[in-house]
């Protein structure tokens, strides 16, 4: 595998999947030998990253100045695009840009997108999106999220950790949701599907604009008892464990590029319902590893809820399943394989 300088960077203010994507390749690269630095002006997220042992930099015009050494450029998300392709102007650099949403893209992003050297997509889904604004056809890759397999914990201590310290009962049917509290999230569709499925209790990890209003409507519904926010939860409690502490793992997106919490649910041996949006679709085959239903429809999610709730034989039947996906096709080694290919393209 070619070993390649990499200028990496990050516009993002909040720590969400595409960071923690974006963490994986970068210790992946590392591996394989690849020089890196990651410029991430957001102090939070940057702190992540270099707690993490990656070289990293507030500076975007101390990246420019890198990337005159780097043999590629890589853009995270929209923002940061403008910044690498003023560093590839400048260094006569190539640029890669991952692209995570399936979000429609104006005509400024859309300039940006078509004067990437190449756009990795996580998901067809994105492909096609990226398609259809003129990016050429060849210039598209398609690279899944991948998840790291060792995170696993003991589904069993999990569980019984995650219990005792939320004082349920052992039999008590959970569902867990880790997303962002945003509207194409769906997680208000969730909470008004707990209405319906009166014998789980909901655990919901994320934060987001809509916050108080879905805390609002938890209590409209007279849900306090079942509806557990992230400050209810165990305190330090690992992403990991609390998955793998759920009976079911739930992703009610409206609108989602690949949905790589479920790569996380999978490899925590957790079954998962989902709805049918983006690049869903691209891993959940229905009834095969998961349920998918329709977006935005709380009655089809809490039907899915209680399928499982009433069959853990088709529950472990869908884990299982869900794991050999993760070990078989979205490993970080993989996707960093992936990745070198596209730099090796312009190398």
């Amino acid at each position: 595998m070619a070993a390649h300088s990499i200028v990496h960077f990050d516009s993002s203010r909040v720590w969400r999947g595409g960071q923690h994507q974006l963490l994986l390749l970068a210790h992946a690269l590392r591996n394989a030998g690849c020089n890196q630095l990651i410029c991430a002006p957001d102090a939070a997220v940057r702190q992540r990253y270099e707690v993490a042992g990656l070289e990293c930099t507030a500076s975007v015009p101390a990246a420019m100045r890198r990337a005159r050494s780097a043999s590629v450029l890589h853009a995270h998300d929209g923002r940061a695009l403008g910044w690498a392709l003023l560093a590839g102007w400048a260094a006569a650099k190539p640029v890669v840009t991952t692209r995570r949403v399936t979000y429609r893209v104006r005509f400024w992003g859309a300039w940006k997108y078509r004067r990437s050297a190449r756009v990795v997509c996580v998901s067809e889904a994105v492909a096609r999106s990226m398609r259809q604004i003129g990016v050429e056809a060849a210039n598209v890759h398609i690279i899944p999220d991948a998840v790291d397999p060792a995170i696993a914990p003991d589904p069993a201590a999990a569980r019984a950790q995650l219990r005792q310290a939320l004082h349920i009962e052992g039999e008590r049917f959970c569902a867990v949701c880790v997303s962002a509290f945003t509207a194409e999230k769906g997680v208000g569709d969730l909470v008004e599907a707990a209405k319906a499925a009166p014998e789980t209790v909901l655990l919901l990890s994320g934060e987001g604009k809509l916050d108080s209003k879905l805390r609002s409507r938890v209590k409209e519904l007279g849900l306090q008892e079942r509806v557990f926010f992230r400050e209810q939860l165990p305190a330090g409690l690992a992403l990991p464990t609390l998955v793998a502490g759920g009976d079911v793992f739930v992703l009610p997106s409206r609108a989602e590029g690949l949905g790589s919490s479920l790569l996380l649910a999978w490899v925590a041996g957790t079954p998962v319902v989902a709805s049918a949006v983006g690049g869903i679709p691209e891993l959940i085959k229905d009834g095969v590893n998961g349920r998918l239903v329709p977006p935005a429809s709380p009655a089809a999610l809490a039907q899915g809820i209680n399928e499982l709730r009433g069959n853990r034989q088709l529950a472990q039947q869908w884990a299982r399943a869900g794991r050999e996906a993760v070990e078989e096709s979205y490993s970080p080694k993989k996707v960093c394989e992936q990745t070198v290919a596209v730099y090796n393209e312009l190398a």
